[in-house]
């Protein structure tokens, strides 16, 4: 799948979020290409934390605030 900034998304790569009020990393777990609510779905995962996957929208890893920034392919 690819990101809004250009980038590809894969399963295992750590994004940042992009806002100077936090320092989380999360961390692609899996994907959802076909949804009926939005087109695609990432599940990510807090690094470092044992608290369940949560889903993202595509358009948050654009490398924006509010959004995410890849850090590690």
């Amino acid at each position: 799948m690819k990101a809004p900034c250009g980038v590809d998304i894969c399963v295992g790569q750590q994004w940042q979020e992009v806002d100077p009020r936090f320092t989380r990393i999360v961390e692609v777990v899996g994907m959802n290409t076909l949804s009926f609510n939005y087109d695609g779905g990432v599940q990510i995962q807090t690094v470092g934390s044992n608290r369940k996957p949560t889903w993202a929208r595509l358009e948050r890893f654009n490398g924006k605030r509010g959004g995410y920034e890849l850090v590690i392919r």
